[in-house]
């Protein structure tokens, strides 16, 4: 399952005193980095690149929760109802009304994408109408910001935005592809009798159906390659942070971006939109083991069978080795005493020295570099006007005041 949520019973932590991946990848790059940004709460300037990311991936999630057999490429983004959630903010159980997928009615199967690439057009189409909405929407955002920095119309560009979008698209019709010749007569069978995981992908529909609406007969159909191959995502709808996995022990948790379980294979895809060229493509592969891990940890030590990397902007897909058992152990074990340190208690300033790790060079796609960096982690810090090793002492000899970046 993609999502473990706390036992409320067991939960001695709290939601706020657990460890993620970025955690741990930011005391990593500088233990007084971790200090300033989770202890003292400095927040580093909200530039508009932040905020596309998100737009690219949500319009991605949202086109992959519709269907060709209920919407045309040229219907309006909003065209589905927005998930019910319960108090918790996570689509509701108990919801016995109808749900968004079904208030629409079917389309004649004449209006259905017939080959590959007509459902490729659709789904552009669809990527399209939800970036522009995705994109409006995350502009607002970041105008609301108490830290924005930059200038949205200069630094977003929008065609750029549109191609990662697309990318992203393309590298999920692989997966539909490979359904479309690969998926056994057990699992279509299964799925076509409305079978459904605790945790569906989300289509708009409910969790439980007595038979799939648009289940066919003899072999798989285009329209069901789409359906099965569809990975877990968070609901777009839902509200944030509520579809972590955590921890059994509740002290980690993470949130995945795509998994895929079609074929009787799991596998976690974070999607990143970028090329995958700067030092923080050395976090991502640590990232994706520590996912690996947390995978392990809430599936009674079953591991993830593969791990993938989305670089949107170098349409490239980074295939990142699964941890071995021992691997994985040794994973948990370095987590459990990094949770100790940071978390169980805070530490002190002076236990959070201003260490910086070396810098690290990576091409378009992730691909490690031996190329020199051409800045230093303290020349790129957003805090090295207020740290002892930033190279400002002479600036600041006395201390005092200091207005930090963006806008305030």
């Amino acid at each position: 399952m993609p999502v473990r949520l706390p036992d409320a019973d067991q939960d001695f932590i709290g939601p706020y005193n657990r460890l993620s991946a970025s955690q741990v990848n930011t005391w990593k790059a500088c233990p007084r980095l971790w200090y300033y940004e989770k202890v003292l709460r400095f927040v580093m300037p909200q530039i508009p690149i932040l905020f596309v990311g998100r737009a690219v991936e949500e319009a991605i999630c949202k086109t992959l929760k519709e269907t060709p057999a209920l919407i045309v490429g040229a219907a309006p983004a909003d065209i589905y109802a927005e998930t019910p959630l319960d108090a918790n903010g996570r689509p509701d159980r108990e919801y016995e009304q109808r749900w968004p997928a079904e208030q629409l009615l079917v389309l004649p199967e004449s209006k259905w994408p017939m080959d590959i690439d007509s459902l490729q057009h659709w789904a552009n189409q669809r990527v399209r109408s939800h970036l522009a909405v995705c994109l409006e929407n995350m502009r607002i955002d970041w105008l609301k910001h108490d830290r924005k920095a930059g200038d949205w119309d200069k630094d977003v560009d929008v065609e750029r935005c549109i191609k990662m979008a697309l990318n992203g698209i393309k590298m999920h019709m692989s997966e539909v592809k490979a359904c479309l010749g690969l998926v056994s007569d057990e699992e279509l069978n299964s799925w076509r009798k409305g079978s459904r995981e605790h945790w569906p992908a989300p289509d708009g529909r409910g969790y439980a159906m007595d038979g799939h609406p648009l289940a066919q007969t003899g072999s798989i159909s285009l329209i069901e390659a789409w359906e099965i191959a569809r990975p877990w995502f968070v609901d777009p709808d839902a509200k944030p942070f509520m579809m972590n996995a955590v921890h059994p022990e509740h002290w980690f948790q993470g949130e995945y971006d795509l998994v895929y379980r079609w074929g009787g294979q799991n596998k976690i895809v974070d999607i990143k939109a970028s090329l995958g060229n700067s030092d923080r493509s050395g976090d991502y592969v640590q990232q994706m083991r520590m996912y690996a891990y947390l995978w392990w940890s809430t599936h009674d030590k079953q591991r993830i069978d593969a791990l993938e990397i989305w670089y949107l902007a170098a349409d490239a897909i980074k295939t990142i080795d699964v941890p071995s058992v021992q691997e994985l152990e040794t994973i948990g074990e370095e987590l459990k005493a990094l949770w100790s340190d940071l978390r169980e208690e805070t530490p002190s300033i002076e236990r959070c020295p201003p260490e910086p790790a070396p810098m690290r060079s990576f091409g378009p796609g992730g691909v490690p570099s031996e190329e020199t960096p051409n800045l230093t982690r303290c020349q790129r810090c957003d805090w090295s006007h207020v740290c002892p090793t930033g190279g400002f002492d002479k600036e600041h000899p006395d201390g005092g005041m200091y207005h930090l970046p963006g806008m305030v």
